[in-house]
């Protein structure tokens, strides 16, 4: 009995000081993607920036600079201040206009005639804080993929 008493307390002793190791952190880099694109009148581009936050906390996203590039085109510059509290492991869409160019407008025509869709990255930095007093953190992204168009909507990818 006295043994089985000592085992005990051994036992909650080894769990109580497990449960005084430093924690996990709660924080990690968001995931942003292109969630689709859109053509507005042949000069402008409509992105739906898909932001996935990986954090065991609600983050609140408050700038993002990036860069939209198609392979041997200039990058286009991607600019936002979304001010969007993304919940604890969720995900939310930003829409951001930029300017397209010709080459651009082209090389997502010239998709629409082929299967392979057109191979994009998206990179940059989006500044997000836990704590609305806190000061924001700076996190690069980076994400490679492809666009396809919509069937029947000439005008957008995904």
């Amino acid at each position: 009995m006295k043994s089985l008493r000592q085992q005990w307390f051994l036992m909650m002793g080894v769990m109580v000081l497990a449960g005084c190791g430093p924690s996990r952190p709660s924080v990690f880099p968001p995931q942003l993607s292109l969630d689709g694109l859109q053509v507005v009148a042949h000069e402008r581009c409509l992105l739906d920036l898909r932001i996935k936050n990986d954090s065991y906390t609600a983050m609140t996203f408050h700038r993002l600079e990036g860069l939209l590039q198609v392979p041997g085109q200039i990058p286009l510059r991607i600019s936002a201040a979304p001010e969007m509290e993304i919940p604890a492991l969720g995900a939310d869409v930003a829409h951001v206009q930029i300017q397209a160019t010709p080459e651009l407008l082209k090389a997502l025509d010239d998709s629409r005639h082929g299967s392979a869709g057109l191979a994009y990255r998206l990179s940059g930095q989006v500044s997000a804080s836990s704590d609305p007093a806190a000061t924001p953190a700076n996190y690069d992204f980076s994400h490679d993929d492809r666009l396809y168009p919509v069937p029947g909507e000439p005008q957008r990818y995904r």
